[in-house]
């Protein structure tokens, strides 16, 4: 790829070697569809719920809908920390 900057046209290079199991941005929008998928079917319990007027039926939605925002914000951390692996070992080159 040729990105122009005056006068000087420089070319880049990158390595296209991640997959969407590892890719941080890829795992990042697994687990906010999964949030969103799992928030929604909350609601729509929670909304039940609310036209029966059974408030310890809201009350356990509540706290399933604490605990999905608690699980993604976990899952988000393990993302975002730098993947640590042991050293790489290289074959000698003579």
């Amino acid at each position: 790829m040729w990105h122009a900057t005056a006068p000087f046209a420089v070319k880049t290079q990158h390595l296209n070697d991640t997959c969407a199991a590892c890719d941080p941005a890829a795992r990042r929008r697994r687990v906010r569809q999964d949030y969103e998928s799992r928030h929604a079917e909350l609601m729509e319990l929670y909304m039940v719920a609310k036209r029966m007027g059974d408030g310890d039926a809201m009350m356990r939605v509540e706290l399933l809908v604490m605990e999905n925002s608690m699980t993604t914000m976990e899952q988000n951390f393990k993302i975002s920390m730098p993947y640590q692996e042991e050293d790489v070992m290289w074959w000698e080159m003579d």
